[in-house]
């Protein structure tokens, strides 16, 4: 019975071989038996050998080349204002003009002195006694006349400044001309009381220093005129207007701040190791988040001496021109703190298992490896490997996701 049942069993042990065989002929699996995995498809790239730099993101700030704040030098109303804020002017391009009515009269008073001088002295040199005492007597009523016009003008920058509309220069200036006023009238006197006196040489000499006299005034009194429009003194564009139509400007005081923006320069705060990784006249690359441009610019400048505040070394760099920078905008660039020299390298998306366990999968003979690595210099894009794997490895760089070590793969694109 034993035997029996023995031949039994060796029977049902070749039945069921026989059915897998038949199985595995025709291509199906015997019941029971697991399905092999689909190999999985993956990209990789050939670890080779290259230079690397350790670099840091540095954040720095847009600023012009200089800023200019920009004044009038005479007191008055404001009775135009040519220019806005964002708008982009030319070298000797008006700005600001004053109400120069008053100036335009003292230009004319000094005109007509100037013209009575010059006449004067051609008259004291070719006239007789007789004329040379009715052109004293003249000069004399102009000296008085000058004296009325200027104490009147005294009296009305005396109440400017008393409001504080002008500065105490300009109000000290109208003292200075009733002064002159003053000294032209005892000369008119001096050189009537010489006429009397049959002097006419030193009434010649009077009518000499009674034109070089009026010649300063009128120059004094043009400066004036000109000092009522403020130009731009250089090209660039206006980032503050602080003035309108119909206020009352004073001297010194600021109303346009105007920045030269051709080149515009980009500001850096970099620690004192970073500072000692550059040097005047590097390239960088400079990126402007906010235009989403990256801009080719130089070295310009490095402070030779760190804030001893902040131990913070500002630099420098010269961007090209561009239409669209500005002031204050945000920059990046990355500076280099570390060089490497023939390393191997790879891209840094071929990284698993994080900066604790660091790993990358091999190809090998169809097969994904799984092998620790030791990493070291990384740029941002590509990474040292120190230890863990050899020039010329397929490192899977797609794909990696779910790859397990022994997994089939079948390699679709990147570098074989």
């Amino acid at each position: 019975m034993k035997r029996v049942l023995s031949w039994f069993i060796v029977l049902a042990v070749v039945a069921g071989m026989a059915v897998a065989v038949g199985f595995r002929i025709h291509g199906q699996r015997a019941p029971g038996e697991a399905e092999p995995e689909a190999p999985v498809s993956v990209e990789v790239v050939k670890l080779e050998i290259r230079d690397l730099e350790r670099s840091v993101r540095a954040v720095g700030t847009l600023v012009p080349v200089s800023t200019a704040n920009l004044a009038l030098k005479a007191a008055g109303r404001v009775a135009e204002v040519r220019v806005k804020i964002g708008q982009d002017v030319q070298q000797g391009e008006l700005l600001v003009i004053l109400d120069s009515t008053d100036y335009q009269n003292q230009l004319r008073a000094a005109e007509a002195t100037y013209e009575l001088a010059c006449a004067n002295l051609e008259r004291q040199r070719t006239s007789s006694v007789v004329l040379e005492a009715a052109q004293a007597e003249a000069a004399l009523k102009q000296a008085r006349a000058q004296i009325d016009a200027a104490r009147a003008n005294y009296e009305r920058m005396g109440g400017l400044y008393n409001q504080h509309a002008i500065s105490l220069a300009q109000y000290e200036a109208a003292k200075t001309q009733l002064d002159v006023a003053l000294a032209q009238l005892e000369l008119a006197q001096a050189s009537a009381s010489a006429v009397e006196a049959g002097s006419s040489e030193q009434v010649l000499r009077i009518a000499e220093a009674q034109k070089k006299q009026a010649e300063v005034s009128l120059e004094v009194a043009r400066a004036q005129i000109s000092d009522t429009v403020l130009r731009a003194p250089f090209s660039g564009r206006v980032q503050h207007v602080n003035v309108s139509a119909g206020e009352i400007a004073s001297p010194g005081m600021p109303v346009i701040t105007l920045v030269e923006t051709h080149p515009m320069l980009a500001e850096f705060m970099l620690s004192e190791k970073q500072a000692q990784a550059v040097r005047e006249g590097d390239a960088l690359s400079v990126y402007v988040p906010s235009l989403g441009v990256c801009l080719d610019a130089k070295i310009t400048g490095i402070s030779p001496a760190p804030d001893p505040r902040t131990r913070l070394v500002k630099v420098r760099v010269e961007l090209p021109e561009h239409a669209s920078l500005r002031a204050g905008m945000m920059v990046e660039t990355r500076i280099a703190e570390e060089t490497r020299r023939q390393v191997l390298a790879l891209p840094e998306q071929c990284i698993v298992g994080g900066s604790v366990e660091p790993a990358v999968f091999i190809v090998v003979d169809d097969q994904a490896v799984r092998r620790p690595v030791k990493l070291g210099v990384s740029d941002g894009r590509m990474v040292e490997v120190v230890e863990g794997a050899e020039e010329g490895d397929l490192v899977v760089v797609k794909g990696q996701t779910f790859l397990r070590s022994g997994m089939r793969v079948v390699v679709r694109g990147g570098t074989e």
